[in-house]
């Protein structure tokens, strides 16, 4: 408990002090489980996680959709996505809830492998997950 507490405040802490270099999708772009394709797919202490990358109208925006172990869709929760590109150039993003997920503007441009992990805080607990995304060359 003492730990959840303090991982929760560490996300609140660090989300709030990155809002000046951070950028979220706006709510004009896509809405999660829309178009695009799924690029990782897995669970999390009985919890299910649905990743897409989707082309926007302002670049490629990361997608998640987050729900419990009955299926329900986990809302109002804060989520910081960390993209670390094959130059080991790091982005922190701080994702907005839209529609049934959670969306942000990444730059995946450059072919490579990329380390991509999510932090959902929600009131009851803190998930995380981490998985490699490979662009291919163009």
């Amino acid at each position: 408990m003492k730990k959840t507490m303090i991982t929760t405040l560490s996300l609140l802490v660090c989300s709030s002090l990155l809002a000046v270099t951070l950028y979220a999708a706006p709510s004009t772009e896509a809405s999660p489980q829309g178009q695009g394709s799924e690029i990782h797919n897995c669970k999390v202490e009985e919890n299910q996680f649905s990743f897409r990358l989707v082309e926007g109208e302002q670049g490629q925006v990361l997608e998640l959709v987050v729900k419990d172990a009955e299926g329900n869709i986990i809302d109002g929760a804060k989520v910081l996505f960390t993209v670390v590109a094959p130059d080991e150039r790091q982005d922190q993003i701080l994702a907005e809830q839209q529609g049934e997920g959670y969306a942000a503007q990444v730059a995946l441009d450059a072919p490579g492998a990329y380390e991509i992990s999510a932090q959902v805080a929600s009131a009851e607990k803190v998930l995380e997950d981490k998985f490699t995304y490979q662009v291919a060359a163009k």
